[in-house]
């Protein structure tokens, strides 16, 4: 019996050994792959630019008028955030500066 559960072991041991070897494998192929994938492609794209000008996308008037008012929406949104942060900075600074009825104040108060 003794002799079996050693053998057992040795033998799970070099079946997970050749599975963790298979995976290892298999991720390395996977990435080789991906690489020779990518530079096809980038290849491609850099042909295609250099001998068609067709395939690149024209706005229309339409398409820069709403291009203009989305930034504008930006542009607004960044301001009212701006604004938002500053009054929050000058609340928090009006919290920190109230003093309590014994003469201490917020930021004294460490305890």
């Amino acid at each position: 019996m003794q002799g079996n559960r050693n053998r057992q072991r040795k033998d799970s041991e070099s079946i997970a050994g050749l599975g963790l070897l298979g995976i290892v494998i298999l991720v390395f192929i996977m990435a080789i792959s991906n690489l020779l994938t990518s530079c096809n492609s980038s290849t491609a794209v850099e042909t295609s630019e250099t001998h068609s000008h067709s395939n690149y996308w024209v706005p229309t008037d339409e398409d820069i008028l709403y291009q203009d008012s989305m930034y504008i929406i930006i542009k607004q949104t960044e301001s009212n955030m701006d604004t938002i942060n500053e009054g929050m900075n000058r609340i928090m600074q009006k919290l920190d500066s109230i003093i309590y009825n014994d003469g201490k104040s917020d930021l004294a108060n460490d305890n």
